[in-house]
């Protein structure tokens, strides 16, 4: 697929000023206010700037294209998050270049306008293509790292390998759609991921990884034999978060301690995240800003990152999903959010005609589940690709297409069980 397709220009620019900025910072490791920095994030402006502006002219055909009370749903939350982003401008603590410079306020709330680029179905076989072009780059970049290191990368080339490789986790779950080479592409590469992310320590990486297969392993069996009990069980599985938030917060059971106690690294058991829930949740209660959050510059004061060194007492952001969401735009956002994604995953499973909506339904349960561990509230390629998948999810355009048609979009010979 061209990827330089004149009618997919809002996209293409928009996945490439993610990409530049992403590994700007990971081989650089800009900080601060910067020529370079101030360059690149003005990018990241642009690339949402065109993005807004083509939402706003396509406004009424979104309205159309997809279900009412999700339209309304879609748009309540991008004045909400537009709201807390105009809230950080008048707050004293705040500063206009945090707020509009940095991809962890006002421009990590504004993703969701990415929802007009739904609605075009020939922007499926361009994402296709970015997303297998960085794992190409990948492989060449892993098999050069390790050389040059004698199999011990640095830190470095490990961000530049992680950023790479990332779409792998995009493309696990739609294995059945793909050709031969691609494959194993996809598969060489998740190798390369998961021991990319265990020399980074990051753990959600690699059971996100093993979470991703094991629902290829569903849609599999669910295109051979059509049982609906597969999509249902899958479907309920949405409660697991819930329970294990409880379980951690009620009881004081980590679920990481709970599930992986076997391994001897004990960074991988180690819970991180429980005491982060508690240190948000008083803090927001403390302040009265539980419902709405304290805006896209919101920080949090944390007990015990002020007994880190390296680490910043107040916090701008969290390492939790959930909890970023609800530091920014509180329970009001928490709720839109959820809302959105659960019925993404609900039209995916039970509301489309292809396959390719359904894998799409599994990678953003994954994403939820893993949303209440992991995944920083920003404006990257990941979280852009997701509100991609989300509002696909919904557009009459895309799950109304057949198997047959989703295979002449991708250009792929796609398994006969279809």
């Amino acid at each position: 697929m061209n990827l330089l397709n004149p009618k997919s220009f809002s996209l293409i620019f928009a996945l490439i000023a993610l990409f530049l900025y992403e590994i700007s910072i990971a081989i650089f490791y800009l900080d601060g206010l910067s020529f370079h920095k101030l360059t690149i994030t003005s990018l990241l402006w642009a690339s949402l700037a065109i993005i807004i502006r083509e939402y706003v002219i396509r406004y009424r055909t979104l309205k159309r294209l997809i279900p009412n009370w999700i339209f309304l749903a879609v748009n309540v939350l991008l004045l909400w998050n537009i709201i807390c982003s105009i809230r950080s401008l008048f707050d004293e603590q705040s500063t206009v270049i945090t707020v509009v410079g940095n991809i962890y306020t006002s421009i990590a709330l504004l993703v969701p306008f990415v929802f007009i680029l739904s609605l075009k179905k020939h922007h499926i076989p361009v994402l296709d293509g970015f997303l297998k072009s960085l794992l190409k780059a990948g492989v060449v970049s892993f098999v050069i790292f390790m050389a040059i290191s004698i199999g011990n990368p640095s830190d470095v080339p490990l961000r530049i390998l992680y950023i790479l490789l990332m779409p792998v986790i995009f493309l696990i779950p739609q294995l059945l759609l793909q050709k031969n080479k691609d494959v194993l592409l996809i598969i060489l590469c998740s190798g390369f991921m998961f021991y990319t992310a265990f020399k980074l320590s990051i753990r959600t990486m690699m059971i996100r990884e093993i979470l991703l297969f094991v629902c290829a392993i569903a849609i599999s069996f669910y295109a051979r034999f059509r049982f609906k009990s597969i999509l249902i069980m899958a479907f309920l599985t949405l409660a697991t978060p819930f329970v294990l938030v409880y379980q951690s917060t009620s009881e004081g059971t980590s679920p990481f301690y709970l599930f992986l106690s076997d391994l001897a690294d004990t960074d991988l058991r180690t819970d991180t995240r429980t005491f982060l829930y508690t240190e948000l949740y008083e803090d927001l209660v403390f302040e009265n800003q539980l419902l709405t959050g304290k805006g896209s510059d919101g920080r949090y004061y944390s007990e015990y990152f002020s007994e880190v060194e390296g680490d910043a007492s107040t916090r701008l952001n969290i390492e939790v999903g959930i909890l970023g969401i609800l530091l920014k735009g509180g329970l009001i956002a928490v709720f839109l959010n959820l809302l959105l994604l659960l019925s993404a995953i609900f039209y995916a499973f039970f509301r489309s005609r292809n396959i390719y909506v359904v894998s799409l339904g599994f990678i953003l349960l994954i994403h939820t589940v893993l949303l209440f561990i992991e995944n920083v509230v920003s404006y990257s390629t990941y979280n852009f690709v997701i509100w991609l998948f989300i509002a696909m999810c919904f557009a009459t355009p895309v799950r109304m297409m057949t198997n047959a048609e989703i295979k002449y979009l991708l250009g792929n010979k796609m398994r006969k069980i279809l």
